[in-house]
């Protein structure tokens, strides 16, 4: 798993982890045409599937963040980027991380802190940690998809402060 609030470590994905059938020799990686002509629809389909073999909304949010590119804010996933090619993976990282980060935001403040720290228990990290990490290194603005509107920005900078007083009354 990445690190809470900091998503810098590759996932690896493939299609044992996913259980979608028969991988291909050499890559490690799943055929995944299935009949589909349209390659932009099929690297869609793949990615929703990946998507939803997480099984909490925080793992969902993380996932996306942690192929982004900080620099360019493009996704990064080369294995399936040589399968469909980088636009058709870069827009559907893109939707997938955008419908999550919507999905996010919809659960109340105090859903939010217990998925966080059910996460950080099951890392073993500190609240220390987190609280470095999240407030000192600011990490969690990473978590943003590209071309977020306002008002997601803004929940994703206030929200942060507020889970973690959370967190930290039921620490004490």
């Amino acid at each position: 798993m990445v690190a809470l609030f900091l998503p810098v470590r590759r996932w690896k994905v493939g299609c044992a982890t996913v259980g979608l059938g028969q991988c291909d020799n050499n890559s490690g990686f799943m055929s995944f045409n299935d009949g589909n002509p349209d390659r932009t629809t099929a690297c869609a389909e793949f990615v929703h599937v990946v998507m939803s073999t997480f099984s909490s909304p925080w793992e969902r949010l993380l996932f996306p963040s942690s192929l982004r590119d900080p620099e360019t804010s493009e996704y990064d996933w080369h294995l399936l980027a040589a399968k469909f090619g980088h636009a058709d993976v870069d827009r559907a990282l893109l939707d997938e991380h955008r419908a999550v980060c919507e999905a996010w935001l919809m659960l109340h403040l105090l859903q939010q802190a217990l998925q966080l720290e059910e996460y950080r228990s099951t890392q073993g990290l500190s609240l220390h940690a987190v609280l470095r990490r999240w407030l000192g290194e600011k990490s969690y603005q990473r978590l943003i998809p590209p071309g977020a509107p306002q008002l997601q920005r803004q929940a994703f900078r206030t929200d942060p402060e507020t889970i973690l007083s959370i967190l930290c009354t039921q620490e004490s």
